[in-house]
């Protein structure tokens, strides 16, 4: 897993023993299928709540960065590593709240 989603399982060095392994095998095989299960992985939420779904979005997010910055290609990146599905339902909670005047 890499650094994108935090928890409460790892310390911060396997943490980032996670993100080195992950990058390293992602650049170094460019199997797209890690990049998508992974992507999966961070998509996925225990409950459908506001929170965790807006969460999941910034973890992809993260994800994307980290990808291209370890030099995989873009276009697999927005290929394998977005999901679409998620970004929409999180731009659409944000907006919701943002009506609500519940977040600034």
């Amino acid at each position: 897993m890499c650094s994108c989603r935090k928890s409460n399982r790892s310390s911060g060095s396997e943490q980032q023993k996670e993100k080195a392994y992950y990058q390293e095998k992602s650049s170094k095989t460019g199997d797209v299928w890690d990049i998508y299960l992974h992507a999966l992985d961070l998509a996925e939420t225990k409950n459908d709540v506001d929170k965790e779904i807006v969460g999941s979005s910034s973890h992809l997010s993260q994800f994307r960065k980290e990808l291209a910055e370890a030099g995989i290609d873009p276009e697999q990146i927005n290929t394998y590593a977005k999901l679409p599905n998620v970004t929409r339902a999180s731009n659409k909670i944000q907006k919701r709240k943002l009506e609500q005047g519940l977040i600034s």
